[in-house]
């Protein structure tokens, strides 16, 4: 069926949960949390990814059960051509100015823009490579954003990987717990509890940080009005 997007509150969650996770792994600054949201920083109903290598991607929420994703690869092939991805876009879509908020130091034309509405995402169609695989390969399915999840915990010796028993092994966090997270991030019941295993420096910007993206089942969930 070739790359497919989650439905937006999934990649929404994935995306902001994985930050969390890398963030809790970075053991030079994780006593003091500031790199949580660095990656993923959120503005309201707005979250921008950014690498800072020239690839970010924005995903927008909006009433209505509506939803942007823009951003740009630096790996597309759509650069220099006459392709638009605005094109076959409603008139909502191309009432938003997606680049007005972007962070400093994020620039570039917008190589890819996909849309949610009826239930589904949609673009203008190109036999080009406008980047989105790459940008969110990390959060596009849940084997990726498991795998993510897992290969984090593994660099920080979280877990390690018993190859001959072919499964993960704990030394500081259960593996089943971060399963559990996982699937928690999937279905949208995501508490303060699936994050037990976080430093205790971490855990005060943690769950400011899921609340203001209403990721925790006790949050508001917040969306950007249209123009």
């Amino acid at each position: 069926m070739g790359f497919q997007l989650p439905h937006p509150e999934v990649l929404w969650a994935r995306v902001t949960v994985l930050d969390v996770i890398t963030a809790a792994t970075r053991t030079d600054r994780v006593a003091s949390g500031q790199e949580i949201g660095q990656t993923a920083g959120v503005e309201g109903g707005r979250l921008i990814s950014d690498d800072g290598e020239g690839n970010w991607y924005s995903l927008v929420r909006y009433p209505g059960d509506r939803a942007l994703l823009f951003g740009r690869d630096e790996d597309n092939e759509v650069a220099g051509t006459s392709y638009d991805p605005l094109a076959a876009a409603p008139a909502w879509v191309r009432s938003v100015e997606p680049t007005a908020k972007l962070p400093g130091g994020v620039d570039g034309p917008v190589s890819f823009v996909r849309w949610w509405e009826f239930g589904r995402w949609q673009h203008t169609p190109t036999d080009l490579d406008d980047g989105l695989e790459l940008s969110l390969s990390a959060a596009s399915d849940r084997e990726s954003f498991t795998g993510s999840v897992m290969s984090a915990a593994i660099h920080a010796k979280w877990v390690e990987m018993d190859y001959e028993a072919g499964k993960l092994t704990a030394l500081t966090v259960d593996p089943t717990a971060l399963h559990a997270l996982c699937d928690a991030t999937e279905n949208g019941t995501v508490t303060k509890a699936h994050f037990y295993f976080l430093q205790p420096g971490l855990t005060a910007p943690a769950f400011t940080y899921l609340t203001d993206a209403g990721v925790l089942t006790s949050a508001a969930k917040p969306t950007e009005p249209l123009p």
